[in-house]
């Protein structure tokens, strides 16, 4: 893989190389008259390859499929078992332009199950350059980019790159449409941060704004939001905490040390950092088997857990540490002695 992340969105998923072709640059003649090979572009990399011939795993249309599914011409089949067969079609040429970690290719495929009148799965994945083709680093289905208020994925319609991030329109079912036919009309994006794909987890309605948020870490005054919060799964992770002083760095590792057990390799997330000695966060297992919210709060040098919760976290012991509300989140609450949800506002 090269040094600098260049990524193609496509159907696949992790661990499939995909196959490349394409012609190599066209050499220049210097001013002696010597032919020099002119460097290619990151989108003349990208557009170099024969993404008509890529070869994407099965489990990109039927997650029980095992193989893989080598394109003729942009067009491809699987048999899955006695019913389903899915006949794959690549929308060509792919989009080519910049995502805020590199040149991207936005390619899309569609499988359609043979007999259905369903919404066809349209699989999402980004590989970066290797050095001998596209290397396929994610996956995303488009049920994974979110739902609609009324619980329906988007059946894509447009892909485009802005602000660094990549903004899918198209439709969705209503409560009214029958699964043939969706009616409704929204947008949502996915961004690249740190080499993970993050989605917005939900379609909203109507065009998409003129400018997206940025992702990855922003400051605002002493507050450091990390969007998407940093995973700390690796001691290398801890880079990923931008901004964040080094005690609160070995604390969090500490923290992610205190937490394995038996079959559980513990993730420890952090989601916003005050400088003046207040975080929140979580931490879970992987593989998944629970977990819970973390709120951390520094005193006399020695950070500690303020509190471990599921739901709510209570007003009195929010109050008595005088944890900001810009922590929590931008519409923070807290329970109150009855335990109902309010505002909080220290």
């Amino acid at each position: 893989m090269s040094s600098a992340l260049l990524v193609a969105v496509a159907i696949a998923v992790t661990g499939c190389t995909a196959s490349a072709a394409g012609p190599p640059p066209s050499p220049s003649v210097s001013a002696s008259g010597d032919a020099d090979v002119a460097p290619a572009s990151d989108a003349d990399t990208l557009a170099a390859y024969d993404w008509r011939a890529i070869t994407v795993p099965a489990s990109s249309c039927d997650p029980d499929a095992t193989g893989d599914i080598t394109l003729v011409d942009g067009k491809g089949e699987l048999v899955g078992d006695e019913f389903h067969t899915y006949s794959v079609v690549a929308q060509l040429p792919p989009d080519i332009g910049e995502l805020a970690e590199g040149t991207a290719a936005v390619l899309r495929l569609t499988c359609f199950l043979e007999g259905a009148n369903a919404l066809p799965p349209l699989p999402f994945a980004i590989f970066a350059v290797g050095d001998d083709g596209p290397e396929l680093i994610g996956l995303l289905h488009n049920t994974d980019l979110g739902v609609s208020a009324s619980g329906s994925a988007l059946v894509v319609d447009a892909l485009e790159i802005v602000d660094g991030q990549i903004v899918v329109t198209g439709a969705y079912l209503t409560d009214q449409d029958a699964h043939c036919c969706p009616s409704g009309v929204g947008w949502t994006w996915i961004a690249v941060v740190h080499g993970r794909m993050v989605t917005q987890g939900y379609i909203a309605d109507g065009a998409p704004p003129a400018e997206l948020p940025a992702r990855g870490a922003r400051a605002e005054g002493d507050l450091i939001i990390y969007d998407p919060p940093v995973e700390v799964q690796e001691q290398s992770d801890l880079e990923l905490l931008e901004g964040a002083p080094q005690d609160f760095k070995d604390f969090i590792w500490t923290q992610k040390q205190q937490n394995d057990g038996p079959g559980c390799d513990s993730v420890i997330t952090v989601s916003r950092l005050h400088l003046a000695g207040f975080a929140s966060g979580g931490v879970g297992c992987d593989p998944p088997m629970g977990g819970a919210a973390l709120l951390w709060i520094e005193r006399d040098g020695a950070w500690s857990v303020l509190l471990t919760h599921q739901d709510t976290p209570p007003c009195d012991v929010l109050t008595a540490a005088q944890f900001p509300a810009s922590v929590l989140g931008d519409a923070p609450e807290c329970a109150d002695a009855q335990w109902q949800p309010v505002p909080y506002a220290p």
